[in-house]
């Protein structure tokens, strides 16, 4: 299914401040070489940006700096022109940017809580939430409901422990969380794992939407027919490095194909 670019579809304009700009970011990865090197990358507000690439090229390394869970060694990342690479993860999510994780019950989920504490994971110091230290339990039933709703979330109650629920069903509550509000800045690692074609389609219409009014979308897929239908520009991530950015209307399944594999970079 085709759908329509969102408002940027394209590179950062001159003159114009990219919602995340990388500047020559390397980190290291658990084996002390180089995940990411010397990886620079610019998103418009509005852009949804695909970055595609064979499992082990820097992808885990790229999103947990992002995320404040990794140490960058050197280079720079900025929200809107602000620095944010020294943030705290709790600070980068307080200034708008949402994570979506390739494995949602490490880092995603707690599964031994409800549906209804899942909900508001990360969000619970929120002022809608509570008030002088104590969390307002209406605010917060109202909040998981209309997750649920939203992304068709089955569940036998909402004061289920997540692991009534399916793996699709878990994954579109992690989903919804990330994309309430109005984020400005959505890093998602493999977010449609555990989907069926409906959820696949409901969770990237629920980005384009969100796209639409002002966020930034950097998605991590292993699916390259999934990025090529819904995203705006693909880059592609070979041995850490970002070897090639397609344009929409340059899109080809060989080109990008043979740049993952690093023919042609």
């Amino acid at each position: 299914k085709e759908m329509a670019p969102s408002l940027s579809a394209g590179r950062v304009g001159a003159g114009e401040t990219a919602r995340l700009a990388i500047e020559s970011l390397s980190v290291r990865s658990d084996r002390g070489g180089w995940g990411v090197q010397e990886l620079s990358l610019s998103l418009a507000p509005g852009e949804i940006f695909g970055l595609a690439g064979v499992d082990g090229n820097g992808q885990q390394e790229l999103v947990e700096a992002l995320a404040g869970l990794r140490p960058a060694a050197q280079g720079r990342m900025r929200l809107d022109g602000v620095p944010f690479e020294h943030w705290r993860p709790a600070r980068r999510l307080q200034a708008g940017i949402r994570f979506l994780f390739d494995d949602r019950f490490r880092r995603g989920m707690i599964a031994s809580w409800s549906v209804i504490e899942n909900a508001i994971l990360g969000a619970q110091h929120e002022r809608e939430l509570q008030r002088w230290g104590w969390l307002r339990w209406r605010a917060v039933r109202l909040r998981a409901q209309q997750l649920a709703e939203r992304f068709q979330v089955r569940a036998p109650s909402l004061r289920a422990p997540m692991t009534a629920l399916s793996g699709g069903n878990q994954q579109r509550l992690v989903v919804a969380r990330a994309l309430y509000g109005q984020p400005r800045l959505l890093v998602a690692y493999a977010p449609t794992r555990g989907l069926d074609i409906r959820g696949t389609e409901a969770t990237y219409s629920a980005i384009r939407e969100a796209c639409q009014h002002g966020m930034a979308a950097l998605v991590i897929s292993l699916d390259l027919d999934e990025l090529m239908v819904h995203c705006d520009r693909i880059g592609v991530l070979y041995r850490g490095r970002i070897v090639k950015v397609f344009k929409r209307d340059e899109f080809s399944r060989e080109a990008i194909g043979a740049a993952m594999v690093g023919i042609g970079k």
